[in-house]
């Protein structure tokens, strides 16, 4: 038996033999004070009784030896109910006295004067940290501001490629995708294979890093053009900028200047080739001085070159309107993707990707590809009546193969090659560039194939996959800034092999739901609210605020309880819409919640309809309290909050929840480690011997 439990079970014993003592002196006093003639009397009665008397002493002792234990345990509970107070003394919100029983009054005097010593102590050193602190805020807002008000979105991530700073048309240009934030991987947004061949570039020793340029589609359609940059310390790459522009409207319009153009050059050749044929009219059958014939003839050869001057001109500002400007590096995927949902819009069909090398680049003028994809497609359409279309892309060597394929009427090489020749026309849209034009711009040609056991034919060409330049050959590039930032984020790489890394070094999403009820089994999710906390920061400005409908009735308990009516959710989303989103929101962090056992139900019981998994680590904030506290009467999520101070605003709604739980988990980080619970393995497993844990995740 250890020394502790002696010191525990040292005094229950000694009340109990005392209680002891004391009854048998009792009973010996009282035999002495009785006449002689009653004391014999006495003690044979005693004889006769002894095992009874016996048995009030132990019951005696033992009435002693429980009531001192109880008396104890109160004295000891409320002690380390104290000492549990005394350990959030450091905590920024906590309260400045610490209430204490009238029994303890004294010792908590005496700690309450200490703590006082020691804020006055602080007091200097805190409000230097805060001067500093406001400084940097200062700075950074400044920097903020100056980064809002550029024309272009801007991102800069770390050599990582994690995000450490966007503005607001950054998160205008990516919303819905629910992946740019503080902390996440830009590979999210942009292809991973063309960020690796930019960064591989940039980390060149001795390269001379000049911007990189190309393309990329957004998940909602939009064409945008990256322009990423090093961002360098002396000459090591520890980052990225990334500027980044939508030039859908731009494609939009370079394609309605061109269809201006070739209307006034085909009214203008129209109506020169119907006056040549209106005075032709007029002198058939005439006969003509030779002098006036010359002057006709002249005439017809002078429109005939007018008109052909008119189509030159027009083509060489095809050739210079777009091919210069869209001109770009991109994905040949998203390249597809363009024209899938080009040809789709406009023919009503449904056209299939079949890409088995989606990695691969290519340079091209994307507005001119598309153009030349959907005009191959319309014609099919009209003459080949297919019962199916699809884009095809298919590595072959150092080239990317690019094909159009359909089931349904072949063509002839006549036709294709007709085709092939033929100016860009799609119905209000006019080029006087022809297929083979274009597709000459880029060092390719078309091919037409036709499968006739498989009643498939396929139009095709080649494009030569995007290659690393030699570094040597780039031009000069500024690598001096005259801007340095020291962003805290620089040298964090993610949340990675997470259960090793320290919760203080991890990105997590707090996050609480409202219900329709508490049964898990039946009832829904009507409101979803979460928030980020990255590197113990809370990042107030990523949140996740969602509500869903519903055609299940909300219990009349949890409408009191959280209010959200059926009304309220008329006409927002389902749920599965709504947990897609907040998948993405949730991506590559920890989940956190309050009693998140319950949440983590719904959820798991909605992976199969949704395809959705939640197969995240996640921690609870009501077992890490009763680690952290173990003697305290509640964990409740507003008993937690009182004891470390955070405010209760909001409560049942789902991000105000949410909000609540976040900063209480912020200030268990620093706590936890005290107990050596650094990492997000030790935290999973001490919240596994809780003895509140009911449910265990893997």
């Amino acid at each position: 038996m250890s020394p502790t439990s002696l010191r525990v079970l040292g005094i229950p014993l000694l009340a109990a033999a005392l209680a002891a003592g004391l009854a048998a002196f009792g009973l010996v006093v009282t035999l002495q004070l009785l006449p002689a003639d009653l004391q014999e009397a006495a003690a044979a009665a005693l004889a006769q009784r002894r095992g009874t008397f016996v048995m009030l002493a132990i019951l005696l002792a033992g009435a002693a030896a429980w009531l001192t234990w109880l008396w104890q345990q109160r004295r000891w509970q409320q002690v380390l109910r104290l000492a549990e107070a005394v350990s959030l003394l450091g905590q920024p919100a906590a309260p400045t006295d610490i209430a204490t029983p009238e029994s303890l009054a004294p010792l908590g005097a005496a700690i309450n004067r200490l703590a006082a010593a020691q804020r006055t102590l602080l007091g200097g050193q805190q409000a230097a940290i805060e001067a500093a602190r406001n400084d940097t805020e200062r700075e950074r807002a400044r920097l903020a501001a100056l980064v809002d008000d550029l024309d272009e979105a801007i991102v800069v991530c770390n050599a990582e490629a994690r995000v450490l700073l966007y503005n607001r048309r950054a998160a205008r240009l990516f919303e819905g995708t629910g992946r740019l934030g503080l902390g996440r991987d830009l590979s999210s947004l942009v292809d991973a294979s063309q960020l690796a061949l930019v960064r591989d570039r940039f980390a060149q020793p001795g390269a001379r890093r000049t911007p990189q340029r190309f393309m990329m589609t957004t998940p909602a359609g939009r064409l945008v053009r990256l322009r990423i940059s090093p961002l360098l310390d002396v000459s090591a790459l520890i980052g990225l900028i990334v500027l980044a522009d939508d030039v859908t409207t731009e494609a939009e319009l370079a394609g309605r200047r061109q269809q201006a153009l070739q209307t006034l050059a085909d009214r203008q050749q129209a109506g020169l080739a119907a006056l040549l044929q209106q005075l032709r009219r007029i002198t058939q059958g005439v006969d003509l001085p030779s002098a006036a014939q010359q002057d006709f003839d002249a005439f017809g050869e002078a429109s005939s070159a007018l008109s052909s001057q008119l189509g030159q001109a027009l083509r060489d500002v095809s050739l210079w309107g777009q091919g210069v400007v869209l001109r770009d590096d991109m994905r040949a995927l998203d390249l597809l993707r363009a024209a899938q949902r080009r040809i789709e819009s406009r023919l009503g069909l449904a056209v299939h990707l079949e890409a088995v090398d989606s990695v691969g680049g290519v340079s091209v003028d994307s507005f001119l590809m598309t153009q030349v994809l959907t005009f191959l497609a319309v014609r099919i359409s009209e003459a080949c009546d297919p019962r199916s279309v699809a884009l095809t892309l298919h590595a072959s060597d150092d080239k990317l193969l690019l094909g159009l394929r359909w089931a349904g009427t072949a063509l002839s090489q006549e036709s294709a090659l007709g085709w092939e020749l033929e100016p860009l026309r799609l119905g209000g849209e006019a080029s006087n560039l022809s297929v083979r034009e274009v597709l000459r711009q880029h060092d390719t040609e078309l091919r037409y194939e036709r499968h006739l056991a498989a009643t498939e034919s396929c139009f095709s060409f080649a494009l030569p996959v995007l290659t690393v330049a030699d570094p040597v050959a780039e031009e000069e590039a500024v690598s001096r800034r005259d801007v340095a930032c020291d962003f805290a984020l620089l040298g964090w790489q993610g949340s990675a092999a997470a259960d090793e890394r320290m919760l203080a070094d991890l990105a997590f999403t707090v996050f609480d739901t409202e219900t329709t009820g508490l049964d898990t089994a039946h009832d829904e999710i009507i409101q979803i609210g979460a928030l980020r906390i990255l590197r113990g920061k809370l990042l107030r400005d990523e949140c996740f605020n969602r509500f869903a409908d519903t055609a299940r009735e909300i219990s009349p308990a949890s409408l009191r309880i959280h209010g959200i009516s059926r009304e309220r959710l008329r006409g927002q989303p389902g749920i599965a819409e709504v947990l897609r989103g907040f998948h993405d929101f949730a991506a590559d962090s920890v989940l956190v919640g309050h009693n998140v056992a319950f949440d983590m139900r719904f959820l798991q019981r909605l992976e199969v309809s949704t395809g959705l998994r939640f197969d995240h680590a996640v921690l609870d904030t009501m077992l890490l309290s009763s680690i952290l506290h173990p003697n305290q009467a509640s964990h409740s999520l507003e008993a937690i909050a009182e004891r470390f101070g955070v405010s209760v605003v909001g409560r049942h709604d789902a991000l105000a929840d949410a909000t609540m739980t976040a900063r209480i988990f912020i200030c268990m980080i620093p706590l936890l480690a005290e107990r050596g619970i650094r990492t997000l393995s030790d935290a999973r497993l001490a919240q596994q011997e809780s003895r509140h844990a009911q449910i265990r995740y893997g």
